[in-house]
This record gives C-alpha cells, sequence and structure tokens, in this order.
C-alpha cells in the first residue's frame, strides 16, 4: 500500500478494529511528518500465526514477548507492532501513543502499540477459550488428547518432571511433552 512521501506500510491495517486502524493511521502520519520513519511490522494474526510466533518465542528465537495462543490483543484486532527508525525514538513515539489515550508496551516490547485494556481482554478471551477446549477434550478417551492442538495453556512451556531434561527441547520447539 502506498503512502504519502514515497513510504510504504509492511503490514495491512485491514484486520484492525476501525478505532485502532484511525489511531494508528494518524500516529503513522505524525512520525512521518517528525521526518522519522515508521513501520507496521505486524497488525492481525490468526490463531495460527500466533501459535507459530509463540513457539519461536518460548524456544528463544523471538526477540519481543509473544502472548500464547488465544490470549494476544492482535487476534482480536487491538493491536500492532510498529518500529521507528532512527531506533533511539521509538519511546517517543510509544511515550506520544499513551499520551494519546493507547497502551504502549513499554522497554520490554517497544513495537507494541494497543487500544486500552486489549491485553487484558485478550488475556480474558484465551483463558474462556483454554476452559472450553479443556471441557471438550476432558470428554475424549486419554489417547485423542495426544492431538489436541497447541497452544492450550496460557504459561511458557516448561518440561514435565518426570519426563526429564531431555523433553525440553521438544517441548520449547513443537509443545509437546511439556
Amino acid at each position: 500500500m502506498k503512502k504519502a512521501k514515497g513510504h510504504e506500510m509492511s503490514a495491512s491495517l485491514d484486520g484492525l478494529v476501525d478505532e485502532l486502524r484511525d489511531a494508528a493511521r494518524e500516529l503513522d502520519a505524525a512520525v512521518w511528518r517528525s521526518g522519522l520513519q515508521g513501520r507496521f511490522t505486524s497488525t492481525y494474526r490468526t490463531r495460527a500465526e500466533q501459535e507459530r510466533l509463540y513457539r519461536a518465542y518460548i524456544s528463544g528465537r523471538h526477540a519481543f514477548p509473544v502472548a500464547p495462543p488465544g490470549s494476544s490483543a492482535h487476534e482480536y484486532g487491538e493491536a500492532f507492532d510498529y518500529l521507528v527508525s532512527p531506533a533511539e525514538y521509538q519511546q517517543d513515539v510509544g511515550e506520544t501513543w499513551v499520551s494519546w489515550g493507547g497502551e504502549w508496551g513499554g522497554i520490554p516490547d517497544m513495537v507494541h502499540f494497543e487500544l486500552p485494556g486489549a491485553s487484558s481482554r485478550a488475556k480474558q478471551a484465551g483463558e474462556n477459550l483454554i476452559q472450553e477446549l479443556a471441557r471438550k477434550y476432558n470428554a475424549l478417551p486419554w489417547w485423542a488428547t495426544i492431538f489436541a492442538p497447541l497452544g492450550l495453556t496460557n504459561r511458557p512451556a516448561e518440561p514435565a518432571p518426570i519426563l526429564g531434561q531431555g523433553v525440553s527441547y521438544i517441548c520449547r520447539t513443537t509443545g509437546y511433552f511439556c
């Protein structure tokens, strides 16, 4: 998507809720007017995209925090990741977003911008999803749960103590045997 002044947007804003989409465009315009460069790196994510990113995060292959599948504001169109160049202005842009009434990931997740309360709503939706799936899977024979979707937990994956440390790599990379 071509924008004014010749800069391009890397991630589409189409999947964001209207209120956030409009505010994100305003933030981007303000960044470019100030002489900085900005780029949307992630907006709406499907559950599959969130699972892939979460697996990368728990295996140490992702630099920024990633919420468990079902618990990310990105999955509900209420968050975007935005990268500013030069990088030393990222915090200024985040603080500007907060002054406008939004929420920002701060130092641990400097690229994350969202609507107020979006992460809390997403976390609750993720917990509801886990409870619903747990009810469904509890009705199945034990062997059928082996094929349950990954990411049914709201905690970082850890190896099961009874299996020892040898499975930690499998757990971190696939989500199985945790």
